[in-house]
């Protein structure tokens, strides 16, 4: 009796590892990327946990919420920045799929000359904002002087971004994401531990930022390491074509506005929060949302990245029946996962957050809530409209996102405006998440209906 159990054992075992290295074999790239993606999630979720509370720690609330108020800046100005490299790897890897190199190469030297002049214009801007920009609410904290380098050094750090986009697209655009994850895990674990290293020896702004760029320089040198391996992807400017041009732009147009809404959402609200509020408050607001808006959505992004390529493969070759079964699956878990989430913060989630924190914020309880249930519809949309992206196929869907968010960002200027509490601005993100939601469900409908046509 007992000896068969173990034999049963066994095979259920072995049965399991054989299964286990045949996903493995037919879906390596799915495999790997599942593999980094979860990996580099849960270790960068890790030390988001400590990083925070760390940083208030060593730096003070006030000081931290100055670093997250600087750090703001040049991403809101992101907005002269358009998105083209996520349509063109879309586009790249559709292209490749149909045996096309020459056109996948086309796709990518248009897409680098477009990247270019995006950063120059984002080069134009951050001139002029350094140079007509008054920053006095941060007198009390640094001194203008180094308010100016310190802004220098971190435009310096966006504007070499552009040479991470051109690198990351060319490893990344046949879904071999997982090496782009590990250098960004890496170099994003290197910046948090000097940030909080400087913060407890010198709390000198500069020096901290000054080291901000020396890694973000390394950043791009691994990109560039990688990039040279692929040696049948290149730029050529005889490539370069107005119809090709033309396209990419047309098709960046919904990644733009759903750009616009991330830099609202994000960026704006903290310069926002930071000109009619203390600094506290802004690193009250930035660590809240962090563990109960980023936290959840970067996990469910991971899933809705890792399908991408597996999507527009799946579409390539017709295979329509096990693209919609994908496709209802990831809804559907999405939705549980989405559920547990919202009942467990709402069982815990304010005794984790005090214990975080250290109960450095006093805030109502209300706001708390309005927060969960905002995530809790922006996480269904992104996984509603998941598919569409990944056909650069949800130019009407990004238009409802952006001017949402931009109706968000007057209300909750005006609300500031007119002496309101800075909890105003969690009611009305809950009240555009859920309206967002609403109008997602016809984009569900949609996508099944797009499945089908095909």
């Amino acid at each position: 009796m007992i000896y068969q159990q173990l034999v049963n054992g066994m095979e259920i075992k072995s049965n399991f590892i054989n299964i286990f290295y045949k996903f493995r074999s037919s879906n390596k790239k799915l495999f790997n990327n599942s593999i980094a993606f979860s990996s580099v999630f849960f270790i960068q979720l890790t030390i988001q946990i400590i990083y925070p509370p760390m940083m208030i720690w060593v730096w003070g609330a006030d000081n931290f919420g100055v670093i997250l108020f600087l750090l703001a800046i040049p991403a809101a100005l992101s907005f002269l920045i358009i998105n083209f490299a996520s349509p063109a790897r879309q586009e790249m890897a559709r292209i490749h799929l149909n045996k096309n190199v020459d056109g996948v190469n086309k796709i990518y030297s248009n897409t680098v000359i477009l990247l270019s002049i995006s950063y120059f214009i984002y080069f134009i801007g951050s001139f002029f904002f350094l140079k007509y920009a008054n920053l006095g609410l941060l007198n009390n904290f640094i001194n203008t002087n180094d308010v100016n380098l310190i802004l220098i050094l971190i435009f310096i750090s966006a504007l070499i971004n552009l040479f991470e986009e051109i690198f990351s697209l060319k490893i990344s655009y046949l879904g071999v994401y997982h090496i782009t994850k590990y250098i960004e895990l890496t170099v994003d674990f290197l910046i948090k531990i000097s940030m909080l290293f400087i913060g407890f020896y010198s709390q000198s702004f500069v020096q901290a930022f000054i080291i901000y760029l020396i890694l973000y320089c390394i950043k791009i040198l691994l990109f560039y390491y990688y990039a040279t391996k692929i040696k049948n992807i290149s730029c050529s400017i005889s490539k370069i074509s107005k119809s090709y041009i033309k396209d990419l732009s047309i098709k960046s147009y919904p990644y733009y506005f759903l750009q616009i809404e991330e830099i609202i959402k994000t960026s704006l609200v903290i310069l926002i929060i930071g000109n009619f509020f203390d600094f506290k408050t802004v690193a009250f607001v930035s660590t809240i949302r962090t563990m109960f808006y980023f936290f959840p959505r970067k996990f469910f992004e991971l899933i809705s990245d890792i399908l991408q390529f597996e999507y527009v493969k799946l579409l390539t070759n017709k295979k329509l029946k096990k693209l919609k079964k994908m496709y209802i699956r990831q809804n559907l878990i999405t939705f549980s996962l989405a559920t547990i989430y919202l009942i467990l913060s709402y069982l815990i989630g304010l005794k984790i957050y005090d214990l975080w924190t250290n109960n450095q914020f006093l805030y109502e309880t209300k706001l708390f809530y309005f927060l969960i249930l905002d995530c809790f519809f922006f996480l269904l949309t992104g996984s509603i409209i998941s598919f569409l992206k990944s056909i650069n196929n949800f130019f009407s869907i990004s238009i409802y996102l952006f001017i949402s968010q931009l109706i968000l960002l007057t209300m909750v200027y005006l609300a500031y405006k007119n002496n309101y509490d800075y909890d105003v601005f969690f009611i009305y993100s809950f009240f555009m998440s859920f309206v967002v939601f609403c109008i997602s469900i016809f984009y569900f409908k949609k996508a099944l209906n797009y499945m089908k046509r095909k």
